[in-house]
């Protein structure tokens, strides 16, 4: 919320705790906390294991949504849909003629101001993106359950303005012949803290927050404890007393070494046929990041039919990141990245 320039700061002041303590929806307030989980390997919450230093590396990258604000926002992608609405015969000033399919993209975000993410001791900038890193020391064989079971936790209160959107279009080129209209929603959150957890336990790996962090990674053993099960999304409930003395506080990455970091995902188109055969689900694959930078072999764990498949190792392959880093040396990893499609 602004302050109009003919209004005092008494007035403005008065104007905020006025609205803050009115009702959204039911009993759901501005005062209220609210918690919004993420699930691995989506745009923003990424997580892999390291077998030699027995270390569960995780990154959470906030970055720069497509949204219509004079505030500069970060934002974690909740989901992101795309459906075919039709198609056109596409000509430039050479009369070369190409047929143009026609896309509604739909993006929504979970968006804070980036002042928000200051608070957290462990983060970095890069290429508009902050990027929080951490590690968990744990045994391979709790790790291989650990990583599927692993959630994301942003917990925070609504900010005055907490609905935002926008609308963009991409014009169709003959390299690209798609033209696309993509609407983006975000929910604006005053963070707070930062949970990485177990979801079938409730246990908290990490936890970030604006205070002082420990230098040693946590160690987790089959003897640990388990906290009181975590608030789910949008719930308005508090983490207890005992969640918050029980997580342990985040620590950075410390010296040369650095997990793997998804800089961007390209998104897979759909197929006509798969259109037409109302194909959906999730692809899943196996790719190999090598330490020069390039994607490596990418071999489908789960596969779609009718082009489904083919269509996200091309996206695959356009992904851009940083190698993960070893005592200063690159190395090469495989990650696990799923495509999800839907039709409406």
């Amino acid at each position: 919320m602004i302050k109009d320039e003919f209004e005092s700061t008494e007035a403005f002041n008065a104007r905020i705790a006025k609205l803050r303590s009115g009702k959204l929806t039911g009993s759901l307030t501005y005062n209220d906390q609210l918690a919004f989980n993420f699930l691995p390997h989506s745009d923003g919450f990424e997580i892999s294991y390291d077998a030699d230093a027995k270390e569960l590396n995780f990154t959470v990258s906030w970055e720069r949504p497509r949204l219509d604000t004079d505030f500069t926002f970060l934002a974690l992608t909740w989901s992101d849909e795309s459906r075919k609405v039709g198609s056109y015969v596409g000509q430039n000033a050479f009369n070369s003629k190409v047929p143009v399919s026609v896309y509604n993209n739909f993006d929504f975000y979970l968006a804070t101001e980036e002042w928000c993410l200051k608070n957290f001791l462990n983060f970095s900038n890069y290429i508009g993106k902050r990027i929080i890193a951490g590690r968990i020391q744990i045994p391979a064989n709790l790790a291989r359950s650990a990583k599927p079971n692993a959630r994301l936790l942003v917990v925070g209160r609504l900010a005055p303005k907490f609905i935002l959107s926008s609308i963009h279009r991409s014009a169709a080129t003959l390299d690209y012949p798609r033209d696309e209209i993509t609407t983006s929603f975000g929910i604006n959150l005053i963070v707070e803290e930062i949970w990485v957890y177990d979801f079938p336990t409730g246990r908290v790996w990490k936890k970030f927050a604006g205070v002082s962090a420990p230098t040693n990674p946590v160690s987790i053993d089959a003897g640990s404890p388990v906290v009181s099960p975590v608030v789910s999304p949008s719930s308005g409930v508090s983490p207890s007393s005992k969640e918050r003395s029980t997580a342990e506080s985040a620590s950075p990455i410390q010296g040369e070494n650095q997990a793997l970091r998804i800089l961007s995902k390209p998104r897979p188109g759909y197929t006509d046929t798969a259109r037409r055969a109302n194909i959906r689900g999730t692809v899943v694959l196996e790719v190999t990041f090598l330490a020069s930078g390039r994607v490596g072999s990418i071999v489908p764990i789960r596969a779609l039919t009718h082009g489904l498949t083919e269509q996200t190792i091309a996206a695959a392959r356009r992904v851009s990141f940083e190698p993960a880093i070893i005592n200063g040396v690159p190395q090469t990893v495989k990650r696990e990245l799923s495509y999800h499609f839907s039709i409406y």
